[in-house]
């Protein structure tokens, strides 16, 4: 479950970034974008607030979930995703230049890369 939020933070910091978001400019409405990792794995932003996640995992098993988000301040983004399992909250710090977005993983501060994608 960790994993999976770590994903989505990273591709909606990315978006920001990519969006040069300021800390007055932070509503849903300007970050709608989809994104993508070298591995397979994608987030979609829509305008109004909510998210998809693809997960490619390295056992072949492809993992999905969807949520809100909520730009918390220009480096920080909140993630609510619903499992079957109930709703998960996660903050999570990133950074993002031109159409990449990093985000590490507060636990196990691993660094994850999201590039803007073409829709």
């Amino acid at each position: 479950m960790k994993k999976s939020a770590f994903i989505i933070l990273v591709v909606t910091i990315s978006i920001a970034a990519f969006f040069g978001c300021s800390r007055s400019q932070h509503n849903v409405g300007a970050l709608p974008a989809s994104w993508g990792t070298d591995s397979g794995d994608a987030l979609s932003l829509r305008k109004d607030g909510t998210f998809s996640l693809t997960n490619l995992l390295p056992n072949k098993v492809v993992s999905k979930y969807s949520g809100t988000y909520t730009l918390v301040n220009s480096n920080h983004i909140k993630l609510t995703i619903e499992t079957s399992k109930g709703r998960f909250s996660t903050t999570y710090q990133f950074s993002g230049s031109g159409g990449v977005l990093t985000i590490q993983d507060p636990d196990s501060k691993k660094i994850k890369t999201y590039h803007h994608a073409i829709d």
